[in-house]
């Protein structure tokens, strides 16, 4: 496939999508469809995202990230505090889910804000029900690894099994 999102798009549920490259999709960001569950399988690649309304990666659906290779990790180029990955969009939203078995994902951007802050959020929960689940692999962020929005969600949990948050 030519992008990230032509692969997302011909993929159908229980398919695994593998990196084959490293890609930036800071200014398009990655959407999985509320009709889609599917696995990423970084492979040691890296997936530039931010933190930002149109370069993040926006779960409707089902999405379950690993690493079969060392090194695969999601990584932050732009602060901001919408999530590097985030789940629903609104509290009435159809739940999504997000699971985590390897690799890493680092919302932790380099420069920071006017008040010497790194304003960055790993993944961002909203909608009725959403999930996420922490079975592997590492979280960190500048202000908060996993943030459930109060007012955009209900009945929403996070599970952390193994791996690391922070």
């Amino acid at each position: 496939f030519e992008s990230l999102a032509e692969a997302v798009e011909a993929a159908t549920t229980g398919n695994t999508i593998k990196m084959l490259a490293d890609v930036d999709i800071q200014a398009t960001g990655l959407t999985i469809p509320a009709e889609k569950t599917i696995t990423l399988d970084l492979a040691g690649k890296t997936i530039t995202a931010a933190n930002t309304a149109t370069g993040h990666i926006q779960v409707n659906g089902g999405l379950t990230v690993t690493d079969t290779a060392e090194g695969g990790q999601i990584v932050s180029g732009a602060n901001g505090t919408y999530g590097l990955i985030q789940l629903a969009t609104a509290k009435t939203d159809a739940a999504a889910a997000f699971t985590l078995t390897a690799g890493t994902i680092s919302a932790y951007f380099n420069t920071l804000d006017e008040d010497g802050e790194h304003p960055s959020y790993g993944i961002t929960v909203k909608g009725n029900g959403s999930t996420v689940t922490v079975n592997g692999g590492e979280i960190y962020a500048g202000y908060m690894a996993i943030s459930i929005h109060s007012d955009k969600s209900q009945n929403a949990v996070v599970d952390v099994n193994a791996g690391t948050v922070r």
